[in-house]
């Protein structure tokens, strides 16, 4: 053995090697207890999304510490590509098309470094795939190639609620649990499709429920807060892009918003539809007040056994049906003029509309306050079965 009195040459320190595998495993172990509902209300549909990560991770791992550099680019090539698809929506299809295009040739570098296992050839990889990359960064720099909008999570709260999610297309889950206040406000903001709305049977730690599919060219953001009074949610889609539909004018979308609400939580809602259709079933809510709102498109209401703010229905242009459960006495008021039509055992005085007392008995127990308009189109009132 030879020896060095003189430590002319000093041994070469090396980089800690666990630091990457002890980073992974803590950021497994918050994943983990955000996903198991321990650190907040899990969004599902961030989970469904991200599971990509463990190709990057992989990918780093043969990079850095395997030194398989083809090996390493491909799997961090892959991974990152598949976190941009699963986040992106709409606005990566070009994205999508290219690599569904492509793929085939990852699978071919791959095969190329198992059989070579050559520094050589990985070095010249390696310098192609973070050349291109900074090439890339240079023309979007210069405006010269646009990238397309992905739009990411923004925060994920470790509170009582997530807030700030923000996806496009695709469908999202949307779930909250049952605030500590004991009263809530909801607004939905639809730009197209069907919105269908209802109270039911949650359990009893449950505020809302839902899946939310919006169209392409359409972002979903849905918001909480918890630092009032009431608690407060809101669900909202966005279009990309302007342009308003006429009365009569159709909008062909596949957007659906299926939102269930706990029947026992104290509401005040608020629900607005660009162009669409609106079926909201007020029965099995403890509703507050309600104002239902269509710019474009059809509306149906069950109403509510009772809503000390009353009910508030506009429907700009499209007709709306109004029904009410048996045993619950409504009184509507409506613009002078407006098209209605009513039961028989209702009457109608100039804008008012109300029970008829000959006719039926009028309960003191249910009753609920209705305003209705239907610039252009027609109200129904039917009495409901229920």
């Amino acid at each position: 053995m030879i020896s060095d009195p003189n430590n002319l040459y000093p041994p070469v320190r090396r980089p800690n090697r666990n630091t990457f595998p002890v980073g992974l495993i803590i950021a497994g172990g918050i994943l983990q207890l955000y996903a198991s509902g321990f650190v907040g209300v899990p969004n599902q549909d961030f989970l469904n999304r991200a599971w990509a990560v463990l190709v990057v991770a992989a990918g780093v791992d043969f990079l850095i510490l395997q030194k398989r550099f083809i090996s390493g680019s491909v799997l961090t090539l892959l991974g990152g590509i598949l976190l941009v698809l699963n986040f992106g929506g709409a606005d990566v299809e070009p994205l999508r098309a290219l690599f569904i295009r492509f793929w085939p040739l990852l699978l071919i570098a791959y095969g190329i470094d198992i059989f070579l296992r050559s520094q050589v050839v990985g070095a010249i990889v390696s310098f192609v795939f973070v050349g291109g990359a900074i090439l890339i960064a240079i023309l979007v720099t210069n405006g010269i190639l646009t990238l397309p909008n992905v739009t990411l999570p923004k925060t994920l709260t470790a509170g009582n609620f997530s807030s700030g999610f923000s996806v496009s297309g695709g469908r999202n889950t949307v779930s909250y649990p049952y605030p500590d206040q004991q009263a809530a406000k909801l607004t939905v903001r639809a730009p197209s499709g069907k919105l269908d709305l209802r109270g039911d049977t949650l359990n009893e730690d449950i505020a809302l429920v839902g899946s939310v599919k919006v169209s392409a060219g359409e972002t979903f953001v849905e918001e909480s807060d918890d630092s009032g009074a009431v608690a407060s949610y809101s669900l909202v889609g966005e279009k990309n892009g302007s342009g308003k539909l006429e009365f009569g004018q159709a909008q062909r979308t596949d957007a659906v918003w299926e939102i269930k609400v706990n029947e026992n939580l104290p509401l005040t809602l608020e629900t607005t539809m660009e162009n669409g259709y609106q079926l909201i079933n007020l029965s099995r809510l403890a509703l507050n007040s309600a104002s239902i709102t269509s710019s474009g498109g059809k509306i149906d209401v069950l109403l509510p056994y009772q809503a000390a703010g009353g009910v508030f229905l506009d429907c700009q242009n499209g007709d709306m049906r109004v029904f009410i459960p048996r045993g619950v006495s409504a009184f509507f008021t409506v613009p002078n003029g407006a098209n209605v039509v009513y039961p028989e055992t209702y009457v109608r005085n100039g804008t008012q509309i109300y029970p008829n007392g000959d006719l039926v008995a009028v309960s003191s127990e249910y009753q609920v306050n209705v305003n209705a308009m239907a610039a252009n189109g027609s109200i129904t009132v039917v009495i409901s079965e229920n």
